[in-house]
């Protein structure tokens, strides 16, 4: 007895251990892996799939996913301790331990059974999940619009729909996991009275009786743990499968990354490029040069395809036809995670980081100092929302600086893609939201640096100070300048 107990104590120590640190060790791989398939995908990916359901990936499906592998190590040592305690009464009394293992498998089958309904109510719960998340992430993201239009009830409404049905999926399999949880103990009960009817008279040595029925009972509850962990495996390998399926998918949108690598940027060459989504027509037999130091404007109307075009130069997304090049080497044998690091990308939609100054701009390039920082706040003249003091880099910007203006945003922006000392700046109507005369100042200060220039805009207003102006219309190229 005393044996056992102790045995029974040191699994209990090292899976309490274990189980915890593979837990989240499956967590942290997990995640690394989606990260990097998720940052080597085609934007493509983004028309198909809601950005709702990697956040749901991320994080209820990997902990779900994660407590089936915590599941299964329970149910090792729970299998462990049944086997401890099985020893004695086999060596005390085979026959009646046999009959007794015979029993409990034959009563506990309805349970199983229970397991299986358990399973089906696992691969729903993702469905619900997914479902709850895109509901929550509507609301976040569109809180001011609905505030706005007087819509609570309207996006209350649509979130008590996805709440509702989450919370009955969860209902049932609680249910499920209570039947097969709390039935585990008359049904071991039960088994143990009918061994003893079967065995009363054939066995005379009461103590050896006792110490066989001690050892049984002592099973049931390693049983129940089993039985408990299966119902979580069972109700969680839904998120196993949701996460391998969805990987997998993500996989078709990879973008082919080579090992080639560009030591200096000479110029970029399309040819014939032609991009579709799915089968509407946007970018259409486009050819197209642009060389190291030139300063090229890209003109067109809403929606004419200025932003794919970036897209297309930056390769975070796929060609339906056509030819890239990078000093005369095909995009597929170039090495893009490194060359990006070449590259400043500032997109249409101005978004900052929940974060301070110093950790935004360090998010561009990680090892700035405070020195280089104010200088590049300085050069785009933010003291007059700032101030000049060294501890503005401190200054919090609010939650997608909303603390901010949309002009203000976009010199802090400008100053931080500039202070990855970029080969290649894309700005993607990046002045906009700046009055005439401060966007020449700032396109001035941009276009004396020695870098290459690509600025995307649907009205121009300072044309004498690029190189060239290509405007996209009908869905192809013409060159105005």
């Amino acid at each position: 007895f005393i044996l056992s107990i102790i045995l029974k104590s040191v699994c209990d120590v090292l899976y309490g251990y274990y189980a915890i640190s593979l837990q989240f060790e499956f967590m942290g791989q997990e995640t690394l892996n989606l990260n990097k398939i998720i940052f080597g995908m085609s934007q493509r990916f983004y028309i198909k799939h809601s950005t709702s359901k990697i956040f749901n990936l991320y994080t209820r499906e990997l902990e779900r996913a994660s407590e089936v592998i915590s599941s299964l190590m329970l149910a090792v040592n729970a299998f462990l301790q049944i086997i401890i305690f099985i020893v004695m009464p086999i060596y005390l009394n085979t026959k009646f331990t046999i009959i007794f293992l015979v029993l409990i498998i034959i009563l506990l089958s309805p349970l199983l059974i229970v397991n299986y309904l358990s399973i089906k109510q696992g691969f729903i719960a993702t469905i619900v999940s997914d479902n709850l998340f895109k509901s929550l992430n509507n609301n976040f993201l569109y809180s001011k619009f609905i505030s706005i239009h007087g819509l609570i009830n309207k996006a209350n409404s649509l979130f008590l729909e996805s709440y509702n049905k989450y919370v009955k999926n969860k209902k049932k399999l609680t249910l499920l996991s209570g039947i097969s949880g709390n039935f585990i103990q008359p049904v071991g009960i039960f088994t143990i009275v009918i061994t003893v009817f079967f065995v009363i008279g054939k066995v005379d040595n009461l103590p050896i009786i006792g110490g066989i029925l001690w050892s049984l009972t002592r099973t049931l509850n390693p049983i129940n743990i089993i039985l408990q962990a299966l119902n979580i495996i069972s109700s969680q390998i839904g998120a196993f499968k949701n996460i391998y399926e969805t990987k997998n998918n993500f996989k078709s949108f990879k973008i082919q990354n080579g090992n080639f690598l560009i030591d200096k940027f000479q110029k970029l060459s399309f040819n014939n490029i032609v991009f579709k989504y799915d089968d509407k027509l946007v970018l259409d037999n486009l050819s197209l040069e642009i060389k190291n130091g030139e300063k090229i404007a890209i003109l067109g109307e809403t929606g004419s395809g200025k932003s794919t075009l970036l897209d297309i130069i930056t390769n975070v997304t796929n060609l339906t036809h056509g030819n890239r090049k990078i000093n005369d080497v095909n995009y597929e044998e170039i090495d893009f995670q490194e060359f990006r690091k070449k590259i400043s990308y500032v997109p249409q939609s101005l978004t900052l980081l929940d974060a301070n100054i110093r950790e935004y701009f360090e998010f561009y390039n990680y090892n700035i100092d405070d020195k280089k920082i104010n200088d590049l706040l300085d050069f785009f003249n933010c003291t007059e929302f700032l101030g000049n003091s060294p501890t503005r880099v401190d200054y919090y910007l609010g939650d997608k600086g909303i603390k901010l203006s949309g002009g203000q945003k976009q010199k802090i922006i400008l100053a931080a893609a500039l202070s990855r000392n970029p080969e290649l700046l894309l700005l993607d109507e990046t002045t906009n939201a700046i009055d005439r005369y401060e966007e020449q100042k700032i396109l001035t200060k941009i276009l004396n640096q020695n870098i290459t220039l690509v600025f995307i805009s649907h009205k121009l207003q300072n044309k004498e100070l690029f190189d060239k102006i290509i405007k996209i219309e009908n869905k192809k190229l013409i060159k105005l300048k």
